[in-house]
């Protein structure tokens, strides 16, 4: 969850739901009752995040760890010195391949939801890290 600013939906609920509730009864048990309160009628979230390109990319961003980001202008505005240290961390380092890899697919997949300085930052840090990445596969055969 996350609440989220410049978006349509009322009171920043665009990134909301995504938590879960299991109500747990034995299989013959009537339906237990739900107020309303508890219940929303928007929709599974990864779809709801699927529909709006910059709400898909902040939650591609919170994947990768980055969880500050709440609008549609953290796509464009330069990311901190300390989010990309963070991210320089994991995909420069050759003892994380396994989660390198994985952050390389989810900045592919942000480049395509972002602009500006955000996306230059994002295909600089791609382009670094896929040239140290063949150097260091060069290194073991």
């Amino acid at each position: 969850d996350f609440l989220s600013r410049g978006f349509k939906e009322p009171d920043s609920e665009a990134g909301l739901f995504h938590t879960h509730m299991w109500v747990l009864t034995p299989p013959k048990a009537p339906v237990p009752f739900l107020v309303p309160q508890i219940c929303h009628s928007k929709g599974p979230y990864d779809l709801r995040m699927k529909a709006d390109k910059a709400l898909w990319g902040l939650h591609r961003l919170r994947d990768m760890g980055i969880a500050g980001m709440r609008s549609a202008d953290d796509l464009t505005n330069p990311f901190k010195d300390e989010v990309i240290e963070s991210l320089k961390d994991v995909l420069y380092n050759p003892r994380k391949a396994t989660e390198a890899a994985r952050m390389q697919r989810l900045i592919e997949e942000v480049l395509e939801c972002c602009d500006g300085r955000a996306k230059k930052q994002l295909a600089l840090l791609l382009k670094h890290s896929a040239s140290l990445q063949g150097r260091t596969n060069g290194l073991h055969h």
